[in-house]
């Protein structure tokens, strides 16, 4: 999976690939709960969402899809978190898509690819191809 493929990848000096319950301050009272999140290295405190994750993913599932799809690119956007990673483990198309936060404070398309299509994550190098992420 993609938690997986970064941890693989990361350079662990300057990065750490976290799973699970972790939480990404969009503001004093509101939290989003990414399935991944890569966060600078050293202290951070999930509960508060300090310091601002780099990079978030989400994956699909039917009952995310629109949240994942519609919502959470602009609120990861207004936290300021640089990139955000969506993808889809649809077994017959699996996909991939990256963006990355542009100078207007907006999520935009850098990357994608589905199923086969290799794909690396700018941030970090990981192979993060639709076909091989979607077993793991």
């Amino acid at each position: 999976g993609l938690a997986f493929a970064w941890r693989a990848a990361i350079d662990r000096t300057r990065w750490q690939v976290l799973v699970g319950p972790q939480r990404v301050r969009l503001d004093e009272t509101t939290w989003a709960e990414p399935d991944v999140a890569i966060w600078p290295a050293g202290d951070v405190d999930l509960a508060a969402g300090r310091p601002t994750a780099e990079l978030v993913a989400e994956v699909l599932s039917p009952s995310s899809v629109r949240r994942d799809q519609r919502d959470k690119p602009d609120l990861y956007a207004q936290a300021g978190v640089h990139w955000f990673v969506l993808a889809d483990p649809a077994p017959d198309s699996p996909t991939v898509v990256i963006y990355r936060l542009n100078a207007d404070g907006q999520h935009q398309q850098v990357a994608s690819a589905v199923n086969d299509e290799p794909l690396r994550c700018p941030l970090t190098g990981a192979d993060l191809t639709p076909a091989i992420i979607a077993v793991g």
